[in-house]
């Protein structure tokens, strides 16, 4: 049934159906997608080619396909890969033909020929789910270091650590550094020259890397899978004050104000309050649906994918890693 929505132009009419979206994996992270994407009204297809994965949505509004070639026969307006890094260069050349928008989870591939192979497509509508480039309180950085409330900034430092991970085929590097290099894209609008990286290998997998870039500012990243507590903390340190968004699950900043003349008794720590109402992952994959709905095409387009990727591979070479 057609439905009529408003507001609209005086005159115009605005009609829609509900957006039907191919989501291809139905892991850990699939799982939350698909919710949050049937709050948001789609009408979901799901493909894994993990039976029990699949077995587990009996009591959800979700249409199960067995088969990556039955998915396709169910005409989506789009899809979502969801499913291990290793296997998104292939799903994507397998999807393209299609003609839909294509919305894939980072990282995007996870060597520098994936990367060459994928660079074809520059023009289709291809994008990576940089779910920080989303985050409110990314945003509430930005709008901070832009109005020049901490003056110049001279540093940024993020903390990404957590204890081992659920993805197999990544290292910590792959696995949690795309994050910080598309929040230094989202704050700078560039992702700032690796300099210098350093890393903790295990039988010859990377589990933690030290991460340098730029100069001024320079941007400072710890990534690790060797901590048991997590750690999802960026702070911005400027001449006239530093900035803290502590981690991902608040709806604040923390702002001291004080630059190098600055006494300890005179310190305040001030709330600098944002809308977090709505996940990160909610947004995002709300501005796809937006988008496949004839509105502006997500930021996290193909090329900033491969921009993100080439960073990697740098920093990659800096920490001597193949």
């Amino acid at each position: 049934m057609l439905k009529y929505r408003s507001p609209c132009k005086l005159g115009d009419f605005v009609y829609f159906f509900p957006m039907k979206i191919g989501l291809i994996g139905f892991g850990i992270w699939g799982q939350k997608i698909a919710r949050d994407l049937i709050k948001l009204g789609a009408v979901l297809h799901v493909f894994d080619t993990n039976i029990k994965a699949l077995q587990s949505t009996h009591f959800l509004p979700i249409q199960v396909h067995y088969t990556l070639s039955k998915l396709l026969t169910a005409n989506c307006n789009g899809y979502v890969i969801a499913t291990p890094a290793s296997s998104h260069c292939t799903l994507i050349h397998q999807l393209i033909p299609e003609g839909k928008p294509i919305f894939v989870e980072k990282p995007l591939v996870i060597n520098a020929k994936e990367a060459l192979s994928l660079a074809q497509f520059l023009n289709q509508k291809v994008f990576v789910m940089h779910i920080w480039r989303y985050h409110p309180g990314i945003k509430a950085l930005g709008e901070v270091i832009k109005a020049g409330k901490i003056g110049k900034v001279l540093y940024v430092k993020s903390e990404r650590c957590n204890w081992t991970s659920p993805r197999k085929d990544l290292d910590s590097i792959w696995n949690l550094l795309p994050h910080d290099l598309t929040i230094c894209e989202a704050l700078f609008g560039r992702i700032l020259d690796p300099k210098f990286a350093i890393s903790e290998q295990h039988h010859g997998i990377s589990r933690g890397t030290t991460v340098i870039l730029g100069d001024q500012p320079y941007y400072q990243i710890e990534i690790s899978n060797r901590y048991w507590e997590k750690k999802r903390e960026i702070r911005v340190h400027g001449t006239e004050g530093v900035i803290v968004l502590r981690n991902e699950s608040i709806d604040h900043l923390e702002y001291i104000a004080g630059n190098d003349a600055a006494h300890y008794e005179n310190l305040e720590i001030q709330k600098i309050y944002f809308d977090h109402t709505r996940s990160a992952l909610e947004i995002e994959l709300t501005a796809f649906l937006d988008f496949l709905k004839g509105g502006t095409p997500p930021p996290t387009n193909l090329q900033e994918g491969i921009r993100i990727t080439n960073a990697i591979l740098h920093v990659r070479d800096l920490a001597k890693l193949s």
